[in-house]
């Protein structure tokens, strides 16, 4: 039985995403305010942690889908309670792969046909961790459907067009435009400019239209300088020498400017290069430590706002 989008039919109700022009019309439909409980705000990004924690090659991920996203939805014309709700999306959008095996998740190459028809199962995974969590209603739609299609031809229902929550299609841009600007083990990072042309030429097949031109001229007017290639506002990230795309946090606040590759150990010295940093390999090995994005989460949270309304 498919799952029900509680979430992806009630904004639909909200976000009439009719095109008259260049607008997005929002309807003035007047919906019951959610309460939004810090205990069950930290419960639920936990999921997000351990599967962060699970993988250090995409280390920052969720906090850049977590602001791409929400900055694409208040350009668009969202609501702050909107907003909120693409925020939290980018930062729990990926929750079912808890349950994707290591050997899978942390493969540095491609992945073969049985993998990845693994891999695609982890937006049911999610929807299904998730289902019973009293937030779930705000991010079901997310979890569910942030890769399907505007054509259709996406996963796991193959819904297509308004049938995907709006949320959903503000995550799914963002989501890949920090796959293709991020180091990935099997390909090259793109430019801005490399990755907009791809968000255009997928206009109208992978991505929703008008969310992909919004976020096109956001990416080109250079609004998002301060997130890629980092893993919060003013932490940039780099490569480890040995592990090569493996992403290592670099905190320019580290006071003995010392980083440790938290998947081989390598000890390295921090030397400020332009807006990054260049590595010195220290000739020797630290103790690997496991890296988890508890600045973001806290950040989040700290500014979450008690009440929503949408």
């Amino acid at each position: 039985m498919a799952a029900e989008n509680t979430a992806g039919r009630t904004t639909k109700s909200i976000i009439d995403c009719q095109r008259f022009g260049a607008a997005l019309v929002v309807q003035d439909v007047r919906m019951p305010t959610i309460t939004i409980n810090t205990t069950q705000l930290q419960s639920l990004l936990a999921y997000a942690s351990v599967v962060q924690a699970r993988d250090s090659n995409t280390y920052g991920h969720m906090w850049r889908v977590s602001q791409y996203a929400g900055r694409l939805a208040e350009k668009a014309g969202f609501s702050p309670g909107e907003v909120f709700i693409a925020g939290l999306g980018g930062l729990v959008h990926d929750v079912g792969k808890i349950g994707i095996p290591d050997r899978i998740l942390q493969k540095p190459g491609r992945l073969g046909s049985e993998e990845m028809a693994l891999v695609k199962e982890h937006p049911r995974m999610g929807y299904l961790l998730i289902q019973h969590h009293p937030l779930s209603t705000i991010v079901n739609g997310v979890i569910l459907e942030h890769h399907e299609r505007i054509d259709g031809s996406g996963y796991p229902y193959r819904r297509s067009g308004d049938q995907i929550s709006i949320y959903a299609r503000v995550i799914a841009i963002a989501d890949a435009f920090d796959a293709m600007t991020s180091p990935r083990s099997y390909r090259a990072v793109k430019s801005i400019i490399q990755a907009c042309n791809t968000l255009r030429r997928e206009k109208g097949r992978q991505f929703d239209p008008f969310l992909a031109n919004v976020f096109i001229r956001m990416a080109l007017q250079g609004e998002f300088e301060s997130i890629i290639g980092h893993s919060l506002t003013g932490q940039r990230l780099v490569s480890c020498l040995e592990c090569g795309p493996v992403i290592g946090s670099c905190t320019p606040s580290t006071r003995s400017g010392i980083v440790v590759c938290p998947e081989c150990g390598k000890r390295y010295r921090l030397h400020p290069n332009g807006n990054g940093f260049e590595l010195e390999w220290l000739g020797e090995h630290g103790q690997a430590e496991i890296q988890l994005e508890t600045d973001a989460m806290r950040e989040f949270i700290h500014s979450a706002p008690n009440h929503i309304h949408i």
